[in-house]
């Protein structure tokens, strides 16, 4: 890193009357192998303006043609297959945790974020001597919710990479063919078909209801979940925290905004509308 105020940009390392390196500057600033590799930059005898020079064209032009005979044809340098491992390794470690998708949490994600550096990756939470979830340390993480529903995932015997499974294939490869197929022979279930018979019914009234658009408009994104709670916003990358800043009992979800809320409950025991707390529907 450079911390030399006075050194702004590599014109500030060439002396221009000789067209030489400044050498003792580069030396004081760098370390000893990055001076080395500056040192070996040839100049040119003339200072000019840089320019932009696609080294894939004998003019030093860029066309789309050598971008694509390069993706096709060329062959990446052992610099780039290093660098996409150390790229792979560093976005697993990114993604896998505090994106990793809990069954039967909103919208499959953690509503608590983690924070602990020695906890990077879903195998930090693994006990792999014995094949168990690191209870202690996964209840003094998350919330109670999404702990519990940690627990529920059962661990594999054997420690193995993850791979990717398609459901609808015996082989669990995917094919454009097995989706095809379960759009089209998919049967919804009973409980999908009462839910959307229900939720006809419901935007049917909502919309001959004579009340101002805005209203209604705003019902209809409550009822989709199309607000900004801070779940919501945690999911979209635009919060690091879920908890609810009213009551701080659990994370900011649209039921728990409406619903499960301290501030809610005494809004609608003022109203005179508490039946809406134990209405599942």
């Amino acid at each position: 890193m450079v911390r030399d105020h006075n050194v702004l940009i590599v014109a500030d390392l060439i002396d221009n009357a000789n067209r030489e390196w400044r050498r003792d500057i580069i030396t004081d600033t760098f370390s000893n192998a990055d001076a080395a590799r500056i040192f070996r930059i040839p100049l040119v005898k003339e200072p000019h303006e840089d320019v932009m020079v696609w080294r894939c064209e004998p003019s030093g032009e860029f066309f789309v043609r050598s971008a694509y005979k390069l993706l096709r044809y060329g062959i990446p340098s052992p610099t780039f297959n290093e660098l996409q491992a150390t790229s792979r390794g560093f976005y697993r470690k990114l993604w896998s945790l505090n994106h990793a998708c809990i069954s039967g949490s909103v919208d499959y994600k953690l509503s608590s974020m983690v924070r602990d550096n020695n906890i990077l990756i879903v195998a930090d939470l693994i006990d792999n001597a014995n094949r168990e979830w690191r209870r202690k340390i996964i209840i003094d993480t998350f919330f109670d919710a999404d702990a519990a529903r940690i627990f529920q995932i059962p661990l594999a015997k054997e420690p193995h990479e993850d791979v990717m499974v398609w459901r609808c294939e015996l082989l669990g490869e995917f094919f454009i063919r097995s989706a095809y197929k379960l759009l089209q022979s998919g049967i919804p279930s009973p409980t999908f078909n009462e839910l959307q018979a229900t939720s006809k019914g419901f935007y049917k009234k909502l919309w001959s209801l004579n009340l101002p658009s805005k209203i209604k408009i705003t019902v209809w994104r409550i009822s989709k979940n199309f607000i900004p709670n801070l779940s919501n916003m945690y999911c979209k990358r635009l919060m690091v925290n879920t908890m609810c800043p009213k009551c701080g009992g659990g994370a900011e979800t649209t039921d728990h905004v409406f619903r499960s809320c301290h501030t809610s409950k005494a809004v609608w025991e003022l109203v005179g509308y508490l039946w809406i707390l134990s209405n599942t529907t």
